[in-house]
């Protein structure tokens, strides 16, 4: 568990993204996202999670205030985000969460570890929800922690150590970026279509 001192506030930061499909299309970026965050967050005491479904981040951050600002305004630039939101700050006055981790929401994950959850949660449209939403979200995530907490993402089919729990995370994210992938191409062939039918109709 993270350190915390009765003189040291607590800041607390939540936050909604979207990625972009041409990021979502790169095979490395879920890795890059996760690897990269969960070395900062430790070397620099920040707890909390980064859920991802339906190409939607929600991140709850804690720890320093001038630390989670700083990385936040960093993440604002950071071009794999767009339609960034925040929707909750402020301070606690102890971690809720023992460190960071990274997990991706789908139905089975929901269902599989609260009964209720898969209802209320997915499909995952986190932008729709009121704040009661957003804070049930958190706290049912911070409940789950213990499960969540050893995600490991694959990478190029390799893991490391998975969770029994999870030992399908990676193959969730393969599933996902093919998904896009298969609808990229499906609206390329229409558009092409499109184009040889103006191209017909005006030759005769």
């Amino acid at each position: 568990m993270l350190p915390n001192t009765a003189t040291t506030p607590i800041y607390y930061l939540t936050y909604i993204s979207t990625i972009k499909v041409a990021y979502l299309l790169k095979p490395h970026t879920f890795n890059d996202i996760h690897n990269k965050a969960l070395e900062f967050n430790r070397k620099h005491n920040i707890s909390g999670f980064l859920c991802y479904g339906s190409r939607c981040f929600f991140q709850y951050l804690e720890g320093d205030k001038h630390i989670v600002q700083s990385l936040f305004a960093k993440i604002k630039q950071d071009s794999r985000h767009h339609n960034i939101k925040l929707i909750g700050e402020g301070d606690i006055d102890a971690r809720r969460c023992q460190s960071w981790c990274m997990n991706v929401i789908t139905p089975k994950a929901l269902a599989k570890h609260h009964q209720d959850a898969k209802s209320h949660y997915y499909p995952f449209t986190p932008y729709q929800w009121c704040d009661t939403k957003i804070n049930n979200f958190t706290e049912f995530c911070i409940s789950q922690y213990h499960i969540f907490q050893d995600n490991v993402f694959q990478d190029n089919g390799k893991a490391n150590k998975p969770n029994p729990h999870h030992a399908d995370l990676g193959q969730t994210v393969k599933v996902a970026i093919a998904t896009h992938q298969v609808f990229i191409l499906l609206q390329a062939m229409l558009v092409l279509l499109a184009i040889v039918a103006f191209g017909l109709i005006h030759m005769f």
